[in-house]
């Protein structure tokens, strides 16, 4: 994969020393370990109505907006976090403990970010052989993030989510080696825009299904909307923490009780995903 050296070293030795084998039990954590990524609950309707009330619903946006700017950032205001967080708990618990259990350490939520992607100019701009960072108004250049994979990102459908709605388009880590040899990639500005439709994986979908990923091993992009249609959806990234966390229920608020800016807070250089 085209991940850095080091990293693809550690998370060798991490997967081999650490994980544990035992895993045939569960097929979604099979599906992670093979694939790269697998398909979670959807979330409740009274997590998604909470966030259509308090977050989706009070975007100041209307359709000129389509004309002037390609994403739009949706506030999550600090008396909302913590709710949000004991929603992921309490929707997704089971799956959370099995990753738990198979990384062998606390999983703990490293970033939540919720936008709005918006139709570009030329996406036929998209499908040049070079491109540049330049007009990469949010990730739809294929790329893996660079960290060890003892990060994992999940993917909340905000709104139902067809294609022409520009949905994340993912190759599994077996496929990821065959688009590098298929379209000469090299890196995510310089590759052929050739997809493999055989093994390309895109997350339509209902209202508040997620998507749980490995983005370090698995080729990943953002959709270009179609012409007046738009993405709305909530990211999730999760952190394995190696530091030890006493106690057998989920700690995902463990950075946002250090400093809720590590967690809320965009910096506005992360391209989101």
């Amino acid at each position: 994969n085209p991940n850095r050296f080091n990293y693809n070293l550690f998370n060798f030795f991490y997967k081999h020393f650490i994980c544990k084998k035992n895993t045939n039990v569960n097929k979604n954590i099979n599906n992670l370990i093979h694939k790269g990524y697998f398909k979670s609950n959807k979330v409740s309707d009274e997590f998604i109505n909470f966030m259509k009330e308090n977050i989706i619903n009070r975007i100041n946006f209307d359709k000129s907006d389509h004309l002037n700017k390609k994403k739009i950032s949706l506030n999550i205001e600090p008396s909302l976090r913590g709710k949000i967080i004991q929603f992921i708990k309490s929707d997704l618990k089971e799956d959370l403990l099995a990753l738990e259990n198979y990384y062998n350490n606390k999983i703990t939520i490293g970033e939540i970010y919720a936008q709005r992607n918006l139709p570009l100019d030329n996406d036929e701009y998209y499908k040049k052989y070079t491109r540049t960072k330049e007009f990469e108004f949010y990730s739809c250049y294929y790329h893996v993030d660079h960290y060890v994979n003892t990060h994992l990102k999940m993917w909340i459908n905000l709104q139902d989510v067809n294609k022409e709605n520009g949905p994340l388009h993912i190759y599994s880590k077996p496929s990821t080696r065959k688009f590098i040899k298929y379209n000469k990639y090299k890196n995510r500005n310089n590759y052929k825009a050739n997809e493999l439709e055989n093994d390309l994986y895109i997350n339509s979908g209902k209202i508040g299904e997620t998507l749980f990923a490995n983005t370090t091993e698995c080729l990943h992009r953002a959709g270009i909307p179609e012409k007046n249609y738009y993405r709305d959806m909530l990211f999730v990234s999760f952190i394995f923490v190696p530091k030890k966390i006493t106690g057998d229920d989920l700690h995902l608020d463990y950075y946002h009780k250090i400093n809720q800016n590590l967690v809320w807070v965009h910096d506005g250089n992360n391209i989101v995903y």
